[in-house]
């Protein structure tokens, strides 16, 4: 294997000077032919160097667009070393940022608040001054080519150092061992930039000549858009990862069309190939079409073993891994170097000239994961344990998956991959929690077209056919009656075309997401909702109403990027805010409150407390949340025109609004947005969108009247709708998802694996949250199941503490149902006005002043009762009376 140009610029070079005129990249900006590739490169080279001396880092964000490739080619030529940064994970950014230093960050948009310090320049592609003789200078080649976060299987952020060298060799083994990229293949590139995956999608196909078909982010989160994409770039080289490939064969599955016929390789790698997948794809595989699993790792600079996928394969549990690339050595070592039995498991060792330099800054964890063995060759201990079926390798798992139960050795991805064969799981992952009663746990998430069997029992039917979970029914039926009853968003000439483009900013459980998604039965929402409780519930509510033309993304959006802290309040969530405001807010409620005891609306029994209800639905919880700009979203999602901007974003509207850039304002017909009149915010929002051409109107509800909230309505002149499309349209109740209970899951693992591999605990999830990379964010997911395994209940018995058991019966009466030790009053069924039943009465029972806050504050049954002892409260002054019995008719709409 020879590396006669070890430089990663010169693979571009030498294809610049060879086929010029070929397209080397294409994305949903155009394309760039090698010519114009390598002298954007070289000119944008010519830019850096200004800032930058050879040997220095330069952070790049990892937006998946052509800027991106020309800055990593032209941080390479300037001889520096590329660090890519994922701005959508502010956090693991400043991490980052705590190691290295970059002297230079280039970005399409405003730098995330943890690299504000940082010299900042843009890249033009178009930029193609003839820079080609640039000479590269000779030391450069020594220079790492990039520093590439991991985190691995412990979500520990580890920086992977790699040469050029490495890069080099391993494209090239790579190609050999597959049988050849050539220069009419068409590859299609999909891998975050941040994920070292990106390395082998980019330079492999450039190092051949051949075209790189970037996948733009909104098909990067649409398996069917990007199936569009395959075929319509005609697409012969598809590389992704396992989980990637099942949700690719569920669209292909369900669409005409599927992978096209171009299609000739596809390649998966990065995770555990089921053989599930094998045999759900050579129906849809093209004629012809070749399929290779591969195996490696950021520290190896990518692939180091291949696998080539046959029909047999189908009936595997699990794909082999292969046999290793050219130069490279696969050795199963024993604890302590003991030897391996033939087929006996051990961890699988790496020799070769892919090995990365080591960890940046950190020569310990270096000198554990790269030892020296016996023969003085320099080694990666991956941590994977392997079994050599011939001259075959197995994956069999990682080491620090394996774990005891009752004496028995249980190896967690085995669990993992018969919990992903029930027919009714998505992706499924199993994890040590490390609890002394519970080690081993397990998350899920359904197919479309099932939802988990306790959610649909907690649904409620509104009245012209939506179903929801709630957070807080009294704030869903104020909502329904603003939203669906009294149309406030359609007022004022705003409109819906039934193909409309919306953009729900403060989606909340996803109310008025619906009812867009009921009037643009063709159109596209993307619901916007930072807080995460929120957000879960508006994702199980478009599932639970069947509604596939909505999208959710957990962010908040503000005037630039990076952190914020988000105030939830999950009495009254549509106060939530980044920029709370307390007193302000409560009077605010008290003056909603006010408006619907005239109106009647509120319970006789529960007037004398009103006053307290305000503070009460106002305890606050804090969470951390992503800040991102509109304009940053609609080039994400590749959004070309909005039909409506929906703002209910809490005091954050002026902030939402200078996110939007000038060339994107034109892309915006009509919005509608709440917005306070607090220090001449209403005036300043009014008189911006005026600015922006809009023509303007303002209102305020009924239920607002004397608090500082009003809507704004926005409408481009000349933006109208045929008066057909203007009528109000009802849509049928679509059928309910498919129950799964948690118990047909661990039965489906009873029948299959030993009693002791059997998860103690098992949550569904609306979606397994992930990294950039991709893969499922195991630390994120085990946190999870921690925090539920918390909240287990325990029954209440006879002999609990009589406080205890006073509590449980009052809830009991007033919620009409059976209650446990470990209940959350409000997931349970109550809310803000049943709260105050439940205080009355204990008020009298209990003959001692009880604050209504409390039951908000502390919500859990055990937890609330020992705040009621005599050494905690104060004593009654004058109790509230109450009557014992059945529970009263709930008619709350205080919001």
């Amino acid at each position: 294997m020879t590396t006669d140009n070890p430089h990663i610029p010169e693979l571009v070079r030498t294809w610049a000077s060879r086929t010029p005129d070929a397209v080397a990249l294409e994305s949903s900006a155009g394309a760039l032919t090698y010519r114009q590739l390598h002298d954007a490169a070289a000119a944008a080279a010519a830019r850096i160097s200004r800032w930058s001396v050879p040997g220095d880092v330069v952070a790049v964000e990892a937006a998946h667009t052509a800027e991106t490739v020309v800055a990593i080619l032209a941080a390479l030529q300037a001889g520096c070393t590329y660090l890519p940064l994922d701005f959508d994970a502010p956090a693991t950014c400043a991490e980052i940022l705590e190691r290295v230093t970059p002297t230079l960050l280039i970005s399409a948009g405003p730098a995330p608040e943890c690299a504000q310090t940082i010299h900042r320049t843009t890249i033009d592609t178009q930029d193609t001054a003839p820079h080609a003789g640039r000479a590269f200078l000779p030391g450069s080649v020594d220079v790492p080519a990039y520093l590439m976060p991991t985190s691995g299987s412990t979500g520990t952020t580890k920086i992977v150092e790699v040469g050029h060298r490495n890069v080099c060799y391993n494209v090239r083994a790579l190609n050999e061992t597959i049988g050849g990229i050539t220069s009419n293949d068409a590859y299609l590139h999909f891998a975050s930039f941040a994920f070292s995956s990106s390395v082998r999608q980019l330079f492999l196909p450039l190092s051949r000549g051949a075209r790189v078909v970037l996948a733009a982010s909104a098909e990067r989160r649409d398996p069917a858009e990007l199936l569009r994409r395959v075929r319509a770039s005609k697409v012969t080289v598809v590389d992704v990862i396992p989980s990637l490939l099942a949700v690719l064969l569920d669209a292909a599955e369900a669409t005409d069309g599927g992978f096209g016929t171009d299609l000739r390789l596809l390649l998966t790698a990065s995770e555990r190939l089921p053989g599930e997948l094998v045999r759900r794809w050579h129906p849809l595989a093209p004629a012809g079409c070749r399929f290779f699993n591969m195996y490696g790792q950021t520290e190896t600079t990518g692939i180091v073993s291949v696998h080539p996928v046959t029909a047999a394969d189908a009936q595997r549990a699990v794909v082999p891994i292969g046999q290793p690339i050219p130069e490279t050595s696969l050795t199963l070592v024993g604890s302590a170097g003991a030897p391996v039995p033939p087929g006996g498991i051990a961890e699988i060792v790496v020799t070769g000239p892919g090995l990365a330099r080591g960890y940046a800054g950190d020569p310990g964890r270096t000198a554990a994961a790269f030892p020296v063995s016996a023969a003085s060759a320099r080694t990666y201990r991956t941590g994977d344990l392997g079994r050599y079926d011939g001259q075959t390798l197995r994956f069999a798992g990682r080491r620090d998956a394996q774990v005891k139960v009752r004496g028995h050795r249980v190896d967690l991805t085995e669990v993992e991959l018969m919990l992903s064969q029930h027919p009714a799981v998505a992706e499924a992952v199993v994890v040590d929690i490390g609890n002394t009663e519970v080690r081993v746990a397990a998350a899920v998430q359904l197919r479309p077209g099932h939802l988990d069997a306790a959610v649909l029992q907690r649904l409620r039917e509104l009245p012209d056919g939506p179903r929801v979970l709630d957070l807080n029914p009294p704030e869903t039926d104020f909502m329904f009656d603003e939203i669906f009853t009294r149309e406030v968003y359609l007022q004022h000439g705003i409109v819906l075309p039934r193909d409309a483009c919306v953009i729900d900013a403060g989606a909340n459980i996803g109310l008025f997401t619906l009812f867009a998604a009921r009037r643009a039965p063709h159109g596209r929402i993307i619901a916007v909702e930072p807080a995460g409780p929120a957000a879960e519930t508006l994702r199980i509510n478009l599932a639970a109403n069947g509604c596939t033309n909505a999208v959710v993304r957990e962010v908040a959006l503000g005037d630039h990027r990076g952190t914020a802290t988000l105030t939830f309040y999950p009495h009254s969530v549509g106060m939530s805010s980044i920029h709370a405001d307390p007193a302000r807010e409560a009077r605010t409620i008290s003056s909603i409150i006010g408006n619907q005891v005239a109106a009647g609306d509120v319970p006789g029994e529960l007037r004398e407390v009103t006053g307290e209800l305000a503070d009460a639905k106002l305890v606050p919880q804090k969470f951390p949340c992503t800040l991102t700009r509109l304009s940053d979203m609609l080039t994400a999602e590749a959004v070309e025109h909005v039909d409506l901007l929906k703002i209910d974003v809490q005091d954050s509207e002026l902030d939402l609004l200078a996110g939007i850039d000038d060339a994107d304002w034109l892309r915006i017909a009509q919005v509608v947005a709440e917005a306070h009149d607090v220090d001449g915010r209403l005036a300043r929002t009014v008189a911006l969108l005026r600015q922006r051409g809009f023509h303007v109107a303002t209102a305020q509800d009924a239920m607002f009247a004397g608090t500082d909230m009003y809507y704004v309505y926005a409408r481009r002149p000349g933006y109208e709708q045929q008066p057909a499309q203007r009528v109000r349209t009802t849509a049928s109740t679509p059928a309910l998802p498919r129950p799964v209970t948690t118990g047909q899951l661990l039965e489906h693992l009873r029948d299959r694996l030993p009693d002791h591999h059997v998860p103690v605990l098992l949550l569904i999830l609306t979606q397994i949250p992930h990294t950039s990379s991709g893969k499922a964010d195991r630390p994120r997911i085990a946190d999870a199941l921690r925090a539920h395994l918390r909240r287990l209940p325990q029954q209440v018995g006879t002999n609990d503490d009589p406080v205890v058991t006073v509590v449980a019966e009052v809830w009991r009466e007033v919620l009409g149902r059976p209650v446990s030790a470990g209940d959350d009053f409000f997931e349970i069924g109550g809310n803000s006005l049943t709260a105050a039943r439940v205080i009355t009465r204990l008020r009298d029972r209990l003959g001692r002043e009880i604050p209504l806050r409390l039951i908000f504050a502390t919500p859990e049954l055990v937890a609330f009762a020992s705040e009621l002892r005599p050494e905690t409260t104060p004593p009654a002054v004058s109790p509230a009376s109450g009557t014992a019995g059945a529970p009263a008719p709930d008619t709350e709409t205080v919001r």
